[in-house]
């Protein structure tokens, strides 16, 4: 029983956790070294030649990929190695210019911004991003005006055969096979240039991408419409679907593109089919059968619905979201199993019961726990000791010799002994590969790493909720503090949580207060590791904002008892709906793709956070986001006031907080807070029924303890009607609706008409792929979504 209530657990940890399997994946190829080989390979073949033919350059390109790839995975939980990324940055510099195209030359200077971006230098990544986006369309520019000079050629030998007649029409037509002898050869030239030309366009995809996690959103998106227009042109169906995934907003022309080969790739007779006939190309330019496959078909099914809904054609938006995820989850439903979450959270509660429930709750430990690490003696032996069994090299001596008493092992025993070590396998499974950072050590106690400035301890605060409910938007708003640095998602906290369990377990129960210490400063250590050199000095407070630590909030709780626990909140079915919206990674997030696993994962997390509430009274602050949006000012100061933070008035101006920022709601925290993204989910009340019924009491529940308005009406009347409907057909509603587009679309035509002048783009305008709900959640995931080579995140 405790095997399955184990993977049910760790089933909803990871899935709130969609970074750090990504992290562990890079680290694991590039191994604990891997920038090192490659950047002395690379070095090596700019040794060997002075110029470079095309595939030199092909490879000096991808060993400069390798080189930042390696960077990014090895140092997801700090700053890269400051020497090794300065010596990067100028090889790929000396490099560029060796290069044998302008593309080659492009794809460096791009591979230059992203460390430069890794680096916290966001200007100087922008200026190479700038440089590498100038050479790129003019490689478009280049190949278009070829490519239409050369099918001129070739049309008009084939006329001058086909129009004349007698003695002239065979002068002519010898011309014309002149004519079209010299187009023969252009081809050639044609068919290298579009070779670079799709090059060309792959990469400035890249650049787009990266300038909109730099927050140059309208720059992305002017990239963007040239990518899309240029992509039919080449018959990149591949580069045509990347763009439109990333454009903020779609226009009326690129809506009815979306559509138009919507209905081309389903193989349908209608003649609007025809302005999308490109994409059935072969890759000889020759005509493909009528339902040739389309790869990554689902992302017209996400454009489609975008631009739909930011129309208010919802009954049409409705259907091609739900055709969306069935075909991007199509391809992962045997290897998905619906977990329940019932087992796992009866074991927190087990673990950590109500304060006040038993003597052996770790919960109310906790602070007992703290105190006595604070003041435990911790040198000779006893640290060697202690030291030794939090993992790490033994601390300098910090203070003067306690008592013995204070020494003894500080006891956190379970009220089910046995749990510790269900909890302790779990989060092992968690950390498959722990980063440098996470396994670094603070060898000077609580200075050096772990200290601000002027030798002050840096401060954790924790943000943590479900997908797309805020937590990117509070961490800007705390990030904009001067005094605050905003460390994202990628932190050590979970292997520092795991080696907490492992020592529940090796104790029986029980962890020295020592070894808490230790276990302490080697997070903090890890924290201090991820701020800009310039940042060092300025900063005693760090956002740790991973979704996954709602799971480990205890273990936070026991190991830094000062630390701040924000819990960003909306209303259930909100938050349900952008789940289902976002283009999630189908094995990091494969709840996200079906009504009834969302509803039982919004319902898991809400009685989560009421057993930490129960066991940790008053340390969690409950944002909500209808009160941030209804009270910015308010809602900010109360933030302050829980994680003791002085007051600043940059807090409210959080959009012009020059940060990069990886997740979904990237573009959001770049605006204002408008009210566009609250109760998103009445337009899509009928489709999202079965959901909205088996969240009833968690929505009614919120309501209540948030103060918003009551949906029991709402929701009986959805009740009244799935009973009508299962009394007429003798069967439950569907899940989710399986409505064809087309057809919707045709069956909704006159409504549309109807209403057509009435509709406008809602308040905010454009996001992300589905993310036209601006400033309103955040994403468990990094928009490494918009890094886009070959990942699906909008």
């Amino acid at each position: 029983m405790r095997c399955w209530t184990f993977f049910l657990l760790l089933a909803c940890c990871w899935a709130a956790s969609t970074q750090l399997a990504s992290a562990a994946a890079s680290r694991a190829r590039a191994g604990p070294t891997g920038a090192a080989p490659a950047l002395q390979a690379l070095l090596r073949l700019m040794k060997q030649h002075e110029t470079l033919d095309n595939g030199q350059s092909a490879l000096l390109v991808k060993l400069a990929k390798d080189v930042v790839r390696a960077l990014s995975g090895e140092n997801s939980s700090q700053q890269p190695p400051a020497r090794l990324a300065a010596g990067t940055l100028e090889t790929l510099l000396r490099a560029g210019p060796r290069a044998a195209t302008p593309v080659h030359r492009a794809q460096l200077l791009v591979e230059r911004g992203k460390l430069l971006q890794l680096m916290g230098r966001a200007e100087a990544a922008e200026e190479q991003m700038e440089q590498a986006a100038a050479l790129l369309t003019a490689e478009l520019a280049s190949w278009r005006v070829a490519d239409q000079q050369g099918g001129g050629a070739a049309a008009a030998g084939q006329a001058a055969g086909q129009t004349t007649g007698g003695a002239a029409a065979d002068a002519a037509g010898e011309a014309g096979q002149a004519e079209a002898a010299s187009a023969a050869l252009g081809a050639a030239g044609t068919a290298r240039g579009k070779a670079a030309a799709s090059a060309a366009l792959s990469t400035l995809l890249d650049v787009a991408s990266t300038l909109r996690q730099l927050g140059r959103e309208a720059r992305a998106n002017e990239l963007l419409t040239g990518a899309v227009a240029a992509a039919p042109m080449l018959g990149s169906a591949n580069s045509y679907l990347r763009g439109l995934a990333q454009l903020s907003k779609l226009t009326d022309e690129q809506l009815e593109g979306v559509l138009s080969c919507i209905l081309a790739v389903e193989g349908a007779s209608d003649p609007a089919a025809d302005g999308c006939s490109w994409m059935r190309l072969n890759g000889d330019g020759t005509q493909g059968p009528a339902h040739k496959p389309l790869p990554d078909k689902h992302r017209l099914y996400y454009a489609a619905h975008r631009g739909l809904h930011a129309r208010r054609r919802y009954t049409e938006a409705w259907a091609a979201l739900d055709k969306a995820k069935r075909l991007h989850f199509l391809p992962h439903t045997g290897n998905y199993t619906e977990k329940g979450y019932s087992g796992g959270l009866a074991e927190v509660r087990r673990l950590f019961p109500p304060a006040g429930e038993g003597s052996g709750n770790l919960a109310q430990a906790a602070a007992t726990a703290a105190n006595f690490a604070e003041d435990a003696q911790v040198n000779g032996s006893d640290a060697a000791a202690a030291a030794a069994e939090a993992g790490m090299p033994p601390a300098e001596p910090t203070k003067a010799a306690q008592p013995a008493e204070a020494q003894a092992a500080v006891t956190l025993q379970s009220a089910a002994g046995s749990s510790a070590a269900w909890l302790q396998r779990q989060l092992r499974k968690l950390t498959r590969a722990r980063g440098p950072a996470a396994q670094g050590t603070d060898s000077q106690g609580d200075s050096g790493a772990a200290a601000g400035g002027g030798g002050r301890e840096l401060q954790a605060i924790f943000v943590t909720g479900l997908p797309r409910s805020g937590s990117t938007l509070i961490e800007q708003i705390l990030a904009s503090h001067p005094e605050v640095f905003g460390a994202g998602e990628h932190t050590p906290m979970r292997p520092v949580a795991s080696r907490l369990q492992e020592l529940l377990e090796a104790g029986n129960g029980s962890v020295a207060a020592a070894a808490l210490t230790q276990l302490r400063r080697r997070y903090l250590s890890g924290m201090r590791a991820k701020v800009p050199p310039e940042r060092q000095a300025s900063t005693r407070w760090i956002v740790d904002k991973s979704l996954a630590n709602t799971w480990v909030l205890g273990h936070i709780a026991a190991l830094l008892p000062d630390a701040c626990l924000v819990h960003a909140v909306r209303h259930p079915a909100d938050a349900a709906l952008s789940a289902f919206q976002q283009s999630f990674f189908p094995h990091k997030v494969p709840w996200s793709f079906n009504l009834s696993t969302i509803a039982a994962n919004v319902a898991a997390h809400h009685e989560l956070m009421a057993l930490w509430d129960a066991a940790f009274p008053g340390r969690v602050l409950h944002l909500h986001y209808a009160h941030m949006v209804a009270d910015q000012e308010g809602s900010s100061r109360r933030l302050a006031q829980h994680c003791g933070l002085p007051w600043h008035d940059a807090m409210l101006r959080f959009y012009e907080t020059d940060r990069t920022v990886q997740t979904a709601s990237q573009l959001q925290v770049k605006k204002p807070i408008y009210t566009s993204s609250l109760d998103k989910w009445h337009a899509y009340k009928d489709g999202l029924a079965p959901l909205l019924l088996q969240l009833r009491e968690t929505i009614l529940r919120y309501e209540e303890q948030a103060g918003l308005p009551s949906s029991k009406q709402l929701l009986d009347e959805l009740a009244a009607k799935a009973a009508e409907q299962q009394q007429a057909t003798g069967q439950q509603p569907p899940a989710q609706g399986a409505a064809d587009l087309a057809g919707v679309q045709a069956a909704a035509a006159e409504q549309q008409a109807a209403t057509e002048d009435q509709e406008t783009t809602p308040e905010g305008g454009g996001t992300t792929m589905l993310l036209a709900e601006a400033n309103e959640a955040d994403d468990a995931a990094p928009l490494a979504a918009a890094k886009h080579s070959s990942r699906d995140e909008l």
